[in-house]
């Protein structure tokens, strides 16, 4: 699946299990060319309260910002300690 396609679901799942008002915050990215929206979600999952965001999606099933960075290879291994440490995943298991 497309990363565009899983920022669509994040999107829906974020206004689903967070507010309206944060998914109002992703909907630009929609728009934004891959190493753009590669940038602003590397940004996004290093802000504390976002992580508080991403920890609620996960746990009710939905696709977080962080989801997206463990799937896609486009993600340094930074980006990816810190959202298996957001998400309370142990980086040592498989996540997809």
């Amino acid at each position: 699946m497309p990363i565009q396609q899983d920022l669509e679901k994040c999107i829906k799942d974020t206004s689903a299990f967070v507010s309206n008002r944060a998914a109002n915050t992703l909907m630009p990215w929609r728009d934004y060319p891959i190493p753009q929206l590669i940038t602003s979600i590397q940004r996004a999952i290093r802000i504390e309260n976002n992580k508080a965001n991403g920890f609620i999606i996960h746990s009710k099933g939905g696709v977080s910002l962080e989801k997206i960075v463990l799937t896609y290879a486009d993600f340094t291994e930074d980006d990816k300690k810190i959202a298996n440490a957001t998400l309370g995943i142990n980086p040592l298991t498989s996540f997809r």
